[in-house]
């Protein structure tokens, strides 16, 4: 009977053995610790069955002592199991947020079933100085705890070997402590990011390498998500950032794909008479006055390019920009759209136009002062001999010279009244003279008088 139950003992810690190599090979499963609980059945039946007065008292004992050791076997393996699954939840739940207060009240919740938890923070470590990430709210005497590891330098020592350790609370005996405080690094690619302090209820005599294996383990994993969550919170907040400059940039930032939709589109497109989700999608060319300009963005230069372009409103009026084009490239080559920066220049036109009319005007009024200066001296003089000479031929009799000489005046006349007239002049109104050449149309009630 004896060599039966050796047999199947010896079979149950074949089962343990191969428990352990599926451990060490393979992921953590249900199917793993259910086989677990089939091979402990087996031994308790075994140790509850029957022993006759066959087996002798030496034999039932040491039965006993090796069911018992089975027993010790299946708690610690089912612990280990616990915690190992217990880090697979804590990898899968990190998965689902990037909130660092998430982050930390998740590794916590996780540790607690484990070790006997009275106060625990979670910092990280910047330029030699701490900063408490999680809970937000801790006790003063913990806090104190914290500065007196950090001051005697019992932290830094433990960052720099990238290990556990856990030592006496302060106000427990040297030996027989009840109470520890476990100090456990926050490791990323061989670099401190933190570090976790918790008071526990736990005597320091107590932990065993594996609980510092997979306490340090889950720490590492916190870290790891903590750095993931910090470097997505920085590209957050660049991108928003960035976002906030294209969005409220003053002139109009057109992005366009290879096809030539409108795939960006800033706010500013809303001072052309249009809303930003009314043109996203749509072709560029349909925001194009001249079809011919709108060649560039479609097929953007290899070089940045400057020119000017005409844009149709949304009220369709037309809008003078001046444009900067650029092709958008992937790292690896190849074209994936056009950036387009468009500078509304309508009332930079507009004053130009002014401007030229202004000089236009002042031209003439110097074409004015001129013809006053250089006509109406010399014309006074004719004018006055004009005067003197019709007389004396008025004198003489001479009627048909008298009458030539009147017309000559009438005409001189007629000179100084123009004269006069662009004097008073405030348009520049024009008229065809011949083709390509325009003159001033001087107008006096129903008659137009025409000068070059």
């Amino acid at each position: 009977m004896m060599d039966i139950l050796n047999d199947r003992l010896e079979r149950l810690k074949a089962g343990f053995a191969g428990l352990i190599n599926d451990l060490n090979s393979q992921d953590v499963n249900r199917d793993t610790i259910d086989k677990l609980k089939d091979i402990w059945k087996k031994t308790r039946e075994l140790y509850k069955g029957d022993t006759s007065d066959s087996l002798a008292g030496n034999e039932i004992k040491e039965l006993k002592e090796r069911t018992a050791r089975a027993e010790r076997a299946y708690n610690e393996t089912r612990e280990t199991l616990n915690e190992l699954l217990s880090a697979q939840k804590l990898a899968a739940a990190f998965r689902a947020t990037y909130d660092a207060a998430s982050l930390c009240g998740l590794f916590i919740d996780t540790i607690t079933p484990m070790i006997p938890i009275e106060e625990i923070g979670i910092y990280q470590v910047e330029n030699a100085h701490f900063k408490k990430l999680y809970p937000a709210e801790t006790s003063q005497k913990f806090e104190e705890l914290v500065n007196l590891n950090w001051d005697e330098g019992l932290i830094h020592w433990v960052l720099n070997e990238a290990r556990p350790i856990i030592v006496n609370a302060p106000d427990q005996p040297v030996i027989e402590a009840e109470k520890g405080c476990l100090i456990i690094p926050l490791i990323i690619a061989g670099e401190s990011f933190g570090f976790i302090l918790a008071l526990v209820d736990r005597p320091p005599k107590d932990f065993k390498d594996t609980d510092f294996e997979i306490i340090f383990f889950l720490a590492s994993q916190t870290a790891l998500a903590l750095e993931i969550a910090r470097l997505l919170q920085s590209l957050t907040e660049t991108r928003d950032f960035l976002a906030s400059i294209l969005e409220n940039a003053h002139d109009l930032i057109i992005v366009c794909s290879g096809e030539g939709e409108i795939i960006f589109i800033n706010r500013a497109i809303e001072n052309y008479g249009y809303e930003q989700e009314q043109l996203l999608g749509q072709p560029v060319i349909n925001l194009i006055a001249d079809e011919e300009t709108a060649e560039d963005l479609l097929n953007p230069p290899e070089k940045v390019k400057h020119k000017n372009i005409d844009l149709k409103g949304g009220g369709k009026e037309i809008f003078h920009t001046s444009a900067t084009i650029s092709r958008l490239e992937k790292p690896e080559g190849g074209i994936v759209g056009t950036l387009a920066v468009l500078k509304d220049i309508s009332k930079q036109k507009r004053l130009e136009s002014q401007l030229i009319e202004v000089e236009r005007r002042a031209a003439i009024a110097q074409t004015v002062i001129t013809i006053n200066h250089e006509i109406n001296n010399p014309l006074a003089i004719v004018m006055g001999h004009l005067y003197l000479v019709k007389n004396r031929a008025v004198e003489a009799g001479l009627d048909d010279i008298v009458e030539k000489l009147e017309a000559m005046d009438k005409n001189c006349r007629r000179i100084k009244k123009i004269a006069h007239k662009l004097q008073n002049l405030t348009k520049s109104d024009t008229t065809d003279y011949l083709e390509g050449i325009k003159m001033l149309d001087i107008k006096s009630g129903d008659k137009s008088i025409e000068i070059l």
